[in-house]
């Protein structure tokens, strides 16, 4: 017998077939994107926003005959956190998926088909296959969070590294933007662009990205200003880090040299570079 979350939870994805227009933010609303890759409309996306602090999700994507088709359901409580996932279909090399999370009491348990575990509620759960606005959902929860750092699931923490506010023009309209860093997940931070409502806006790239349907002409314009934020993130890294060398030289002790002339391998030498 189904449980009333996993019922709800299809009612929700199947609602997805027929889409109502686009209506102000709100419970009710439903939010379109679109994916392109090197310039070609590669993919679609619907976010439907139900009472509750339920979203209902649906997210498809060709790259040269891979790419997901993912259909996700979570409810997100009061602080932002995902009270339960649920996530069907396949992922981008085309292997199943089927992942959920659920609360019990203080008690959070998920599974999918890589992994499963659980843990004392109050921590973020990552999971293994997102739904398309993971970012936003995420950035929200780090807003409201103590010194905007959480404690993630399986393992690990997360922090807004930068918030930056951005005006842009977009359809002859001016759109109030905000792009967040969010560190600790990955070698670099990720970023996410919000709109006004901190609703998932655009995930951008050179080669890929995911952006408000009708807004694709933004895209170059946003990844020129992620660009130049990553370069002046490294650059201010580069100084603070960087360590110079003395002037006799560094040297690498106890290596094996392969001598090219002698056409022999040299044990425990001393290199200066």
């Amino acid at each position: 017998m189904r449980s009333p979350a996993v019922t709800l939870c299809a009612a929700l994805i199947a609602a997805c077939g027929a889409l109502p227009a686009t209506r102000e933010p709100g419970a009710g609303h439903t939010l379109r994107y679109v994916a392109i890759t090197a310039g070609r409309h590669e993919g679609d996306g619907v976010i439907r926003i139900e009472d509750g602090g339920v979203r209902s999700e649906w997210f498809r994507m060709n790259d040269r005959g891979r790419g997901p088709e993912l259909r996700s359901a979570i409810a997100i409580d009061a602080d932002g956190m995902p009270r339960w996932y649920r996530v069907t279909g396949h992922d981008y090399w085309k292997a199943p998926v089927d992942e959920r999370l659920d609360r019990d009491g203080d008690r959070l348990r998920w599974r999918s088909t890589s992994e499963h575990g659980e843990a004392a509620a109050g921590s973020y759960f990552v999971p293994t296959n997102p739904p398309l606005d993971g970012d936003a959902v995420l950035a929200r929860a780090l807003l409201r969070a103590p010194g905007r750092r959480l404690k993630t699931l399986p393992a690990g923490d997360v922090w807004i590294e930068a918030d930056d506010p951005r005006d842009v023009t977009s359809r002859g309209e001016v759109l109030h933007l905000r792009r967040i860093a969010i560190a600790g997940m990955y070698l670099s931070p990720s970023l996410v662009w919000l709109d006004a409502d901190g609703e998932l806006f655009a995930s951008v790239s050179p080669w890929s990205s995911v952006i408000r349907a009708g807004h694709e002409a933004l895209i170059a314009e946003l990844v020129a200003d992620d660009q130049r934020w990553t370069d002046a993130r490294s650059a201010a890294q580069a100084k603070q880090l960087a360590q110079t060398a003395p002037a006799a030289g560094v040297a690498i002790t106890h290596a094996r040299l392969f001598d090219a002339e002698r056409k022999t391998i040299v044990p425990d030498a001393t290199v200066i570079v």
